[in-house]
């Protein structure tokens, strides 16, 4: 649209523009987009090394619970120790029992074995001294408790009445060997 000015020699531009509605918004279409290819060997490769790592995870707690369970085994070897003895002095006082020096002698050798964590079947009395030495055992006790094994072995390979007599304080002398073994400063179960 042309218009000519009040002096008549410019001409006047009219300019239409639009002024767009600012309370409506706009529908907005985002275009379809392909997957990057790139996502797919990020994933692939992501898998394999997730497994691992929760494999080896999986590997470590469950080494931590089993060596948590040999610590608790070895606290708790005193006491396995001493229900042990309750029994067999609660079975000793119904009526002498047969089986007596048997069941102190693996009574012992339970305890050793949870407390120290040595194999004591087969052991010699040197070799289980050396063995419980190393392992930190007090060496007065673990001569005590040696003697007590001992005691166990002649108890039943050559019954005596003597020994028979003896039962209680023998049931006394390996409670304390055993309750001064635990004690052991630097036994295993205290590192």
């Amino acid at each position: 649209v042309r218009q000519v000015g009040p002096s008549g020699r410019e001409p006047i531009t009219a300019i239409a523009t639009s002024v767009p509605d600012l309370d409506v918004p706009e529908p907005t279409v985002r275009p379809a987009q392909e997957p990057d290819p790139r996502a797919w060997v990020f994933a692939g490769m992501t898998v394999p090394v997730a497994f691992f790592l929760g494999a080896e995870l999986a590997v470590r707690r469950r080494r931590r619970l089993a060596e948590r369970g040999d610590i608790l085994g070895r606290k708790r070897a005193l006491g396995r120790a001493a229900k042990g003895l309750d029994a067999i002095a609660h079975r000793e006082r119904r009526a002498p029992d047969p089986g007596f020096w048997d069941a102190l002698d693996r009574t012992i050798h339970g305890f050793l074995e949870a407390r120290f964590q040595v194999a004591t079947t087969g052991m010699t009395r040197e070799e289980l001294r050396v063995a419980l030495r190393d392992a930190g055992g007090d060496e007065a006790a673990v001569e005590a408790v040696l003697d007590e094994l001992e005691a166990c072995a002649f108890a039943r390979f050559a019954p005596s009445d003597a020994l028979d007599r003896d039962r209680q304080d023998a049931l006394a002398r390996v409670r304390a060997g055993l309750t001064a073994l635990d004690r052991s400063p630097t036994g295993r179960a205290h590192r």
